[in-house]
């Protein structure tokens, strides 16, 4: 009984204190990775947080109907994180049917746009709908991408004709890189846990179950997440 007592209490030391970053060649500081995340190997994420670090030491998350994505960070108190397209063209993924089907993830920002493509003769002085913008990772001096948001129909707009009638796109393009895309999660809920100062965990190795552990002193003890 003692020695199972013993497994299960270094159990939750790894599992509650593990602290990681893959080598980041391009940063000094890379991702913090600990729960609900973890790299591979370590045993420590919850279903559907794996990572890994690529031969340039960057950490990677990879979504299952979309391939692999860099992340750039992890805002554990609000649940966010914050991952870029390798190739610098976040539009080329989601022209690809970028998907978030299999995995734990929701986009922070949800809109719906239509991808034109226009002869070399087009003018950023065009008129274009408020909130649509030039791709240019997928521009070149022959043509012109742009993005234009859907509301039901797609304006006739001279020397463009459509490429995608509708995409889904998780970016907010007023805020964020043409690589970059803001994704949250909701369980677990470690939220009120990391906002106490705490360490989130599973709470022994047999169940998915998740506690809050090591609060501050001025805080009531160790609590469960439901």
């Amino acid at each position: 009984m003692a020695i199972l007592g013993l497994f299960f209490f270094l159990f939750f030391i790894k599992i509650s204190h593990t602290l990681q970053l893959c080598e980041d060649s391009f940063s000094p500081v890379g991702p913090e990775v600990r729960f609900p995340f973890g790299l591979d190997g370590d045993g420590c994420n919850y279903p559907g947080f794996n990572l890994s670090c690529n031969e340039r030491g960057q950490t990677i998350l990879n979504l299952p109907r979309s391939g692999n994505f860099i992340v750039k960070y992890i805002d554990y108190q609000i649940q966010e994180v914050h991952i870029k397209d390798p190739g610098k063209c976040f539009a080329q993924r989601l022209l690809q049917n970028f998907s978030l089907w299999g995995s734990p993830f929701i986009a922070e920002f949800h809109r719906t746009f239509s991808f034109l493509n226009c002869s070399s003769n087009f003018s950023d002085f065009v008129s274009l709908p408020p909130s649509s913008r030039t791709i240019y990772c997928l521009s070149d001096d022959n043509f012109t991408i742009v993005a234009i948001p859907f509301h039901g129909y797609v304006p006739s707009i001279p020397s463009c004709t459509v490429k995608a009638k509708m995409v889904d796109v998780p970016v907010s393009w007023s805020r964020y890189y043409e690589e970059d895309s803001s994704l949250i999660w909701s369980s677990p809920d470690c939220r009120e846990c990391e906002q106490n100062g705490g360490n989130c965990g599973f709470k022994d190795a047999s169940t998915l179950e998740i506690g809050c552990f090591n609060l501050p002193s001025n805080t009531n003890g160790t609590f469960s997440i439901t």
